[in-house]
């Protein structure tokens, strides 16, 4: 799948599932982090039940600078628990996925590939005011990345395909959070 036809699908999604939401509360979202490495994300939060969430995430990275690249498409759903009485404040704990496409250059290699993992996350939200919070989240988790690897200054034809399977962080993020509804 090309880096193209999974950010069509993101956006598909994420079109579809916002088109279909009545009298829910709704929250729309972005990680401070990932701007600061020039990656535009954004959120959508679901309220599915009084303690229970559908937290829909997406972020991209298109740029390239001069020899370094940080490239990609990432796409993370994720079920939250919200431990306090009042939804979407305080304390929560959640399951989360993650896939994306990357095409990164670290250490003179390139790395081109896809994504694939399940973790658990805990945050925190911090309510600023009727409508804004400020929400703290990590997580960590299993991961499964198929990519191939070439040094920069080899033509593709030398690729080597590699699988690697581990734990990892999966999530960090300080978010701004806007509650729509």
């Amino acid at each position: 799948m090309s880096f193209r036809t999974l950010l069509v699908a993101v956006l598909l999604f994420l079109c579809g599932i916002s088109q279909s939401v009545y009298g829910q509360r709704v929250s729309l979202k972005t990680n401070a982090l990932g701007w600061a490495t020039l990656s535009p994300n954004l959120g959508l939060e679901l309220r599915l039940s009084r303690h229970n969430t559908l937290n829909l995430e997406g972020s991209i990275n298109p740029f390239k600078f001069g020899d370094h690249s940080l490239r990609h498409v990432m796409f993370s759903p994720e079920v939250r628990h919200w431990f306090s009485g009042r939804p979407q404040t305080r304390h929560f704990c959640g399951v989360m996925a993650v896939g994306g496409a990357y095409n990164v250059m670290l250490k003179d290699d390139i790395h081109h590939g896809m994504a694939l993992g399940i973790g658990g996350t805990y945050g925190y939200s911090f309510v600023l005011g009727q409508r804004w919070s400020m929400e703290l989240t990590a997580g960590v988790g299993f991961l499964h990345r198929s990519e191939k690897t070439r040094p920069h200054t080899s033509p593709s034809s030398e690729d080597r395909n590699r699988h690697i399977n581990g734990f990892y962080p999966l999530k960090l993020g300080v978010n701004f959070v806007y509650i729509l509804k």
